[in-house]
């Protein structure tokens, strides 16, 4: 008797550590939104990158990316701003990896933008708050050589 429940005891730690293990590798797998790549600055209109991490085969037409809903941001105390609707999201492929685009029609007049991004592909979803500062361009006036007059002694 105390055989047959050692053997039921030692395949139930057996499936214990199986499912354990196999649920470990799928989280391990998943999906990752890296650090935003800002390429615009104020005043003119939005262009931005995300590196995805942990993508394995996906194709950008496995993803689909954009705003989460009005109550992931409530969710998450980010508050909701009209302005954000002029944003455009696309998952595109390259050289590094798959990556999502940002971008706007417009210039964006205000010095930052706070948001939060949805990502849904066949296994999952991932919501996740971004914040991005955008500094003044950079003007620089154009060099001018000095004139130098020699002075004699």
């Amino acid at each position: 008797m105390m055989h047959q429940i050692g053997k039921k005891l030692t395949r139930l730690i057996q499936w214990f550590v199986l499912t354990l293990a196999a649920t470990t590798s799928l989280n391990a797998r998943a999906v990752s939104l890296g650090h935003i790549t800002l390429e615009s600055s104020l005043n003119q209109p939005l262009r931005a990158s995300i590196l995805l991490g942990n993508v394995q085969r996906l194709t950008p037409q496995d993803v689909r990316v954009g705003l989460a809903p009005r109550t992931a941001f409530q969710a998450m105390g980010v508050d909701w701003s009209s302005n954000l609707s002029d944003l455009d999201f696309r998952a595109v492929s390259s050289e590094s990896g798959l990556r999502i685009e940002l971008s706007t029609e417009a210039s964006i007049v205000e010095p930052y933008l706070n948001f939060v991004l949805e990502l849904v592909w066949p296994n999952g979803r991932l919501v996740r708050e971004y914040t991005v500062l955008l500094d003044p361009p950079v003007l620089m006036a154009p060099v001018r050589p000095l004139d130098i007059t020699p002075v004699q002694a």
